[in-house]
């Protein structure tokens, strides 16, 4: 479920086999995180978190305020691969502004959120 993974296949021995490396690549998520006044704060940190453990399984990579209006902006996210993830696991993408005592978040499944990802509401939760 990573968006990048390089799987090279050798031998233990050099038995007439060539070590051979794949690289497989999945399409970015992409699509569009909507919150109040999240997006007007420089560089808010945007991360995909799995509930059950905190673990921070991916990373969003913000573009430009699509909306200043609707508080709308591009993104683009990436799984960490060193996780064993499942369409089951229930994660939070989390916007955290700096030096804020809130947060905006959004809960459901990762198998959902690979589903339903062109947009994202965030809903505001204090500390």
């Amino acid at each position: 479920m990573t968006n990048a993974e390089d799987i090279t296949v050798r031998s233990g021995t050099n038995i007439g086999f060539e070590p051979t490396t794949v690289s497989i690549t999945n399409n970015s998520l992409s699509g569009k995180l909507i919150a109040p006044e999240a997006f007007r704060i420089e560089n808010p940190l945007v991360i995909l978190e799995r509930v059950r453990d905190g673990a921070r399984i991916g990373v969003f990579t913000l573009g430009t305020i699509v909306s200043n209006q609707t508080n709308e902006v591009d993104y683009t996210l990436s799984l960490r691969g060193e996780y064993n993830l499942s369409s089951t696991d229930k994660v939070t993408v989390v916007a955290s502004p700096i030096n804020e005592s809130y947060k905006y978040i959004y809960s459901t499944t990762l198998g959902d959120l690979l589903r339903n990802h062109n947009r994202i509401e965030l809903s505001k939760k204090e500390d």
